[in-house]
């Protein structure tokens, strides 16, 4: 991804004394990639990568209780916490965000939505039934990598792709101090949504 995306070469991989890495250790040979890792009992080594594990856990922290999302959504916040921190201005880049050291253009910050927040998306299917609701209410969960729009949850077990969506910004339906709280929403049932953002109003 970093040679076809930003047209980079990976040059060296550090790391600790784990084995997560060891499969790849053929690829790296291969492609001339030097593997390098950090002295036995010695994490200031590390101490970069220890100090961004940090950065990230303590977004991640952020995000999860503001929305009172449940621990087993940690993936999704830690995906969500990064792609944050990759569009925030960061003091040791002067003030530049990763995303436009990285891609040398200037980031779009249309497409960020308060995590964890309720978002009524239509219902493509309801056409079927014009008594039907025009719409479901879901739980924005992040920002897909494979699909231009962002990732939703909700109790009820469908996908869909919609073009509309009404986001609430400050209005949290899994924390039990919401109005838009119930307990028989059913979280353990809770599936990821890809929705296309290109015409959401807000």
């Amino acid at each position: 991804m970093i040679t076809r995306q930003f047209q980079a070469n990976v040059k060296i991989v550090r790391s600790d004394n784990d084995t997560e890495f060891k499969p790849l250790l053929p690829y790296f040979s291969e492609h001339g990639i030097l593997f390098q890792t950090s002295c036995v009992g010695t994490p200031l080594q590390n101490g970069r990568i220890e100090h961004k594990h940090r950065h990230i856990l303590n977004v991640v922290r952020v995000l999860m209780f503001q929305a009172d999302l449940p621990v087993r959504f940690w993936g999704e916040c830690i995906l969500g916490a990064v792609h944050l921190i990759n569009w925030t201005p960061c003091g040791l880049l002067d003030g530049w965000t990763a995303i436009e050291v990285i891609t040398c253009k200037v980031p779009d910050f249309d497409h960020l939505r308060v995590f964890g927040c309720l978002c009524f998306v239509h219902d493509q299917q309801s056409r079927d039934n014009k008594f039907a609701p025009r719409s479901g209410k879901y739980v924005f969960v992040g920002y897909p990598k494979i699909k231009k729009g962002g990732n939703y949850m909700t109790a009820l077990r469908m996908r869909c792709l919609s073009p509309d969506v009404r986001f609430m910004r400050k209005s949290f339906p899994t924390a039990s101090s919401s109005p838009h709280y119930s307990a028989s929403l059913g979280l353990d049932q809770f599936l990821l949504v890809s929705i296309n953002l290109n015409t959401i109003q807000t």
